[in-house]
């Protein structure tokens, strides 16, 4: 963990990650999407500017201040589906999850934001492997997680979540302009995302179980996510109207908002709204920040 301005890290104890599935979607969810030519090797997503974004509560638990943001990969095969009732059936997904509990409703005992990786095995089938947990007829496990500052919803748009896989070693990072960041690690074995992880979906989300990030209305948010790849490349990765989480918010895509760029950053950005009059945003596309992601 590092404390602003401080750029030395300390170790800080691991913790268990919430109790809960992160699910899958059945079939294919309504997000924008960034696909890169090549293989993955880290996103950072940021939810860079808020319009009109006062109150988000959970759909299941009612809490204010009560939602994930995540990080989530495409589905591809992994060697922990061998032992399968159908191995040919089984994938691998990987989600990096930031939990916001916030004040929570009756379903969660959990009180503490936390960072941590979620494990799938997509139609696994029983029982499942030692160690994993059941959701129907697919298993998931939790990486150790770390503890992270609990946000009201206008600090999101000072929070950075990066999801990474090098060199053996999967890691999600929570960082929070001016303040704190802090990072838990796992191993890649445990799916094999490095070498196949090409699609990635970020955004605001329910706080698991399925459940809906519900928004006040006239709410609108940027979405953006940095892409690194293994090779190096800074090819514009593009947009796909694609998602793969089971949890969801109340905002809507706006139609033609997703802008991507290539270079020094190669990014893809896009808006999100639940006000009807919010018109398209048009992007610079050279070299893009979130100050260049304009409404006109």
């Amino acid at each position: 963990m590092a404390s602003h301005p401080s750029t030395d890290w300390h170790e800080v104890p691991c913790v268990t990650a919430p109790p809960i599935p992160y699910l899958p979607i059945v079939g294919n969810g309504s997000d924008y999407s960034a696909v890169a030519p090549d293989n993955i090797s880290a996103v950072e997503g940021s939810l860079p500017r808020l319009s009109g974004a006062t109150i988000v509560r959970d759909s299941l638990t009612g809490g204010v201040d009560d939602f994930s943001i995540q990080i989530n990969t495409n589905r591809f095969a992994t060697a922990t589906c061998s032992g399968a009732k159908v191995p040919q059936l089984c994938k691998g997904w990987q989600q990096f999850v930031f939990s916001n509990p916030g004040g929570l409703g009756p379903l969660f005992d959990f009180q503490s934001s936390s960072a941590f990786m979620q494990y799938w095995l997509i139609n696994y089938g029983n029982p499942c492997p030692s160690n994993w947990l059941s959701s129907e007829d697919s298993c998931y496990m939790n990486s150790q997680a770390v503890t992270a500052n609990n946000l009201h919803l206008p600090q999101i748009s000072d929070l950075s979540i990066t999801g990474a896989t090098a060199n053996g070693i999967d890691s999600i990072t929570w960082a929070l302009r001016g303040s704190d960041s802090a990072s838990a690690i796992g191993g890649d074995a445990v799916l094999g995302l490095a070498g196949q992880w090409t699609n990635a979906e970020f955004n605001i989300f329910g706080q698991g179980r399925g459940s809906t990030a519900v928004f006040n209305p006239g709410a609108t948010v940027a979405v953006q996510m940095n892409v690194t790849r293994f090779s190096g490349a800074t090819a514009s990765p593009s947009c796909d109207l694609s998602g793969t989480t089971g949890e969801m918010n109340t905002l809507s895509l706006i139609a033609g908002s997703c802008c991507s760029t290539g270079g020094v950053t190669p990014a893809i950005l896009f808006m999100e709204s639940n006000d009807p009059t919010v018109p398209a945003p048009f992007c610079l596309l050279n070299d893009i920040t979130p100050m260049q992601f304009f409404l006109q």
